[in-house]
């Protein structure tokens, strides 16, 4: 099976039956993406809402076990799109931050995907433009994030296609913002304080010393 343009793959459902037979293929549109499929495949009305295209196959003589390999032939080239974080993100602050992902083309063809984030209502992640990968190829890019408190959270990074559709591939985080600044911002206050104390009592000590040396001086 070709796929043109493989992001088609996350809108189409096949309902198959068994495999057809070998013949050239026809070219399907769903929802302005096409792709081709043997002619054997049938086109359906979709069932689902969610399904932009539906394919049913006829079982072909004595064969039983050609639609699952269709449908696994379908999840393998949707997992050659894949996504990966890092193990943990620690934001510069609540207020917000950025973190890295790489985006993994296996296919023989360029892909266009977006980035999308599934979090709880304390996080923040922000959606990505549309991004062309190209055919097996590779590409990181940074997702900004914020956050409303200093607790632990997981954002699912999902891929999608342009308009939102899952592709598959997806990938979790857990999000915190940085405890150090704090600190760090206390010791350089701390130390501000007692350098302008120590500034204070030197020159306190000198003119003390100096107005004693005149009065020593007058005598």
């Amino acid at each position: 099976m070709t796929l043109p343009r493989t992001a088609a793959l996350a809108v189409v459902a096949l309902a198959v039956a068994a495999a057809g037979a070998d013949s050239p293929p026809q070219t399907i549109e769903a929802d302005g993406l096409t792709f081709e499929v043997p002619a054997a495949w049938k086109k359906e009305k979709p069932t689902n809402a969610m399904r932009k295209a539906q394919l049913k196959v006829e079982p072909a003589k004595g064969d039983t076990d050609s639609a699952a390999n269709a449908l696994s032939e379908v999840s393998a080239q949707l997992g050659s799109i894949t996504v990966a974080v890092p193990p943990k993100v620690i934001l510069s602050s609540m207020k917000g931050g950025e973190f890295q992902v790489t985006l993994s083309n296996e296919l023989d063809e360029p892909v266009t995907v977006r980035l999308d984030a599934i979090t709880d209502e304390s996080l923040r992640v922000a959606t990505s433009e549309p991004i062309q990968l190209d055919a097996n190829s590779k590409a990181s890019f940074n997702l900004a994030a914020s956050m409303d408190d200093t607790g632990t959270h997981t954002a699912l990074i999902v891929v999608t296609d342009t308009k939102g559709n899952p592709l598959g591939a997806h990938a979790s985080v857990p999000i915190r913002p940085s405890q150090v600044s704090g600190v760090i911002w206390w010791f350089v206050g701390t130390g501000c304080a007692l350098l302008f104390a120590a500034i204070a009592v030197r020159l306190t000590r000198r003119i003390m010393k100096a107005k004693k040396a005149r009065t020593t001086g007058e005598v």
